[in-house]
């Protein structure tokens, strides 16, 4: 006997927003300061109306036979399905070909669970830990005899891969750099781990130190 089962319907990330988006501003409401709300409803809007030929279309017309085709305007937002995609994929272009043709290492900075709320509710805090990156990094090269300049492309996401709040930094680092005292290109290897761990544990201590201190002034 054959069984058909019918195969579920694929739901989209648009379609969850129009079910789901007014319950979630609504249980937001206390959590998040106005200014925000506002930013994140700007941005959902907009992805919302992406295509929507009542905001706004291109018609094309054929002139053999009259007939015609409207296209809603794209709203070109990172946060859009469509228009964050094809902007991820045309930034990714851009730096590949701005990258040196060299060997290049990948590495993820993450923060505590317990400290992913501060950074939710303050968003100057997220472009610190890209900064602290970038001085973790320069730092471990700047030691020694042999003072090196390296290449860094650091990336700020704010999610993992359940779509929860979760922000952190990666970084490309060419495993090579240029002397300052020449111009040749040398390789010097990854960054040991152990640094790497002390110095973003460092770091990130010290943006909290800040913040707390910061909140206290201003209380």
């Amino acid at each position: 006997m054959n069984i058909m089962t019918k195969s579920k319907k694929t739901i989209t990330i648009k379609e969850i927003l129009l079910d789901k988006y007014d319950l979630f501003k609504k249980e937001m409401l206390h959590r998040v300061p106005s200014e925000m709300r506002k930013y994140i409803d700007d941005t959902v809007m907009k992805s919302l109306n992406c295509g929507d030929i009542n905001k706004g279309f291109r018609e094309y017309l054929c002139l053999n036979c009259g007939d015609s085709h409207k296209v809603g305007f794209m709203c070109k937002g990172k946060f859009c399905n469509k228009c964050g995609r094809l902007y991820a994929l045309k930034w990714a272009e851009k730096q590949y070909e701005k990258m040196l043709k060299v060997a290049h290492r990948h590495v993820v900075f993450t923060i505590p669970d317990e400290l992913r709320n501060y950074f939710y509710l303050d968003r100057e805090l997220i472009k610190k830990l890209q900064d602290g990156v970038n001085e973790v990094i320069r730092c471990h090269y700047s030691k020694g005899k042999n003072k090196y300049e390296v290449g860094i492309i650091a990336v700020v996401h704010i999610f993992g891969k359940d779509i929860k709040w979760n922000p952190h930094v990666h970084a490309l680092i060419t495993e090579g750099g240029v002397n300052k005292n020449t111009s040749w290109w040398t390789s010097i290897g990854h960054i040991p781990f152990e640094y790497l761990r002390n110095s973003w544990q460092k770091v990130v201590l010290d943006i909290m130190k800040d913040y707390r201190k910061d909140i206290k002034m201003k209380s």
